[in-house]
């Protein structure tokens, strides 16, 4: 497979979102049901936010993709198709992790336990289908005219 797109739904105590990911070598979008967008051709990435007009655009650092950021510092345990990963420092603003996937470890499931929070973020896929391609503008967004752009909203040197 060399690429897929998912139904996805990003849910907490805060409401829902819909929206459809689509992902391919390192490359990014996700389209959601209030407007925003959040695409990454692997090297730039760019949120939109369409009710406050403003997208963050970031350059990436090279070699950091995937997970790797997130799992970082975590008591891990591993059971069949689950992890729960728990934060070794507890100031650390992430203070859990839970994450589901299906055969081919293809992720279902993933949820986020903030700091001083009995709330979780919880990221659900579904509908996951092979893509054999998409077309590469797809991971290139450029916000509507009109829109405010911050760059490195990150603050990151490289």
């Amino acid at each position: 497979m060399t690429g897929f797109r998912a139904n996805v739904s990003i849910s907490s105590s805060g409401g829902a979102l819909r929206g459809v990911l689509s992902y391919s070598s390192g490359k990014t979008h996700v389209a959601l049901s209030d407007g925003r967008i959040i695409a990454s051709t692997g090297r730039e990435l760019v949120v939109y936010n369409p009710s406050s007009g403003v997208a963050g655009k970031q350059l990436l650092i090279p070699g950091a993709g995937g997970l790797g950021w997130l799992l970082t510092g975590f008591r891990t345990r591993v059971s069949g198709n689950t992890a729960q990963l728990e934060a070794e420092n507890p100031t650390s603003n992430i203070q859990e992790v839970r994450i589901r996937w299906k055969e081919g470890h293809i992720l279902e499931q993933l949820n986020i336990k903030q700091k001083n929070s009995s709330d979780w973020l919880s990221i659900t896929l579904s509908n996951v289908r092979a893509v054999d391609g998409f077309p590469v503008s797809l991971f290139s967004y450029d916000p509507p005219a009109g829109s405010r752009t911050v760059e490195n909203p990150l603050n990151q040197s490289n």
